[in-house]
Formats: C-alpha cells, structure tokens, sequence
C-alpha cells in the first residue's frame, strides 16, 4: 500500500498516510487544527536513473557489489543469467503436457505400443483363438529377444 503526504495549509503540520490510491482522494482533517488537509506532491519522485547500490551473492555465487545498471548487465551475460522484468514474473511459463511429451520426443502408450507392433512385424491386439494367440506371444518373444 502507498504512502501519501498531505499537508495542513491552516497550522502547517504535514503526515504521511498510508492507504489505497482510491482512498487518496477522501476528505482528510488536520490531527492539530482540526482543518481540511490537501495531498502534497511527492517529496520524491523515482527517475530511471543508471544508480545502484546493493550487494548479491545470488549472480556468481560470491557477494558482489553493483552500482550500476551497466556493471549488473555485464556481470549478468559474463555468468549467463538471464534478468527477468517485472512483466515476465507473472507470467505462466508451463509448458502444455503435450508440449512436454512433444519435445522428449515420448509419445502416448497406445501409439508406442502401435509404433512397436509394426516394427516387429507382430498384430497390435491378440486373437481371440487360443491356438493363434500362443503362436503370436512366441513369435513376439522370438523378436524381441532375438536382438538380446
């Protein structure tokens, strides 16, 4: 929540108020006088400037200290880590689960049971005759311990 600055123009006397942006705009009286109070600009204004000054050990594992953008870009590429903007936190990166088993290159059980059917040659379901049904699970075992 902001903290806004209103000022008393009767006695003088200026509060810093926390509350919400639409509650900036409310009548606010003086806690000396008793008087309407009126919001004051901001006695800072935060510019884009290339100043900074803190210390980070979370870039190459040692505390480090950064005065500038420039120095914090160059430290960043010279690890490979990739600053992330405010915008791109809140958003929802996870990938699709088909997108996932797309790029492991694994597909569903059903088409890698088919995939496998057809490369040894043997029917994907089994026949209903216990006769046939014997000669296609020996014929199967046949091929795939044949490689082994």
């Amino acid at each position: 929540m902001p903290q806004y600055r209103f000022g008393c123009d009767s006695c003088g006397s200026d509060v810093l108020v926390w509350c919400m942006r639409e509650e900036r705009t409310l009548p606010r009286d003086c806690g000396t006088c008793g008087k309407p109070m009126r919001q004051l600009a901001p006695s800072r204004i935060h510019l884009n400037c290339d100043r900074l000054d803190f210390v980070t050990a979370d870039i190459t594992g040692v505390p480090v200290r950064i005065q500038t953008k420039a120095q914090l870009n160059k430290l960043c590429e010279a690890n490979g880590v990739r600053r992330v903007s405010s915008d791109e936190v809140g958003q929802n990166k996870r990938k699709s689960i088909e997108d996932i088993a797309r790029a492991s290159g694994v597909g569903d059980l059903k088409s890698d049971c088919e995939r496998t059917a057809q490369a040894l040659g043997v029917p994907l379901t089994l026949p209903t005759d216990p006769a046939e049904w014997k000669k296609v699970v020996k014929r199967t075992i046949e091929l795939l311990t044949a490689g082994a």
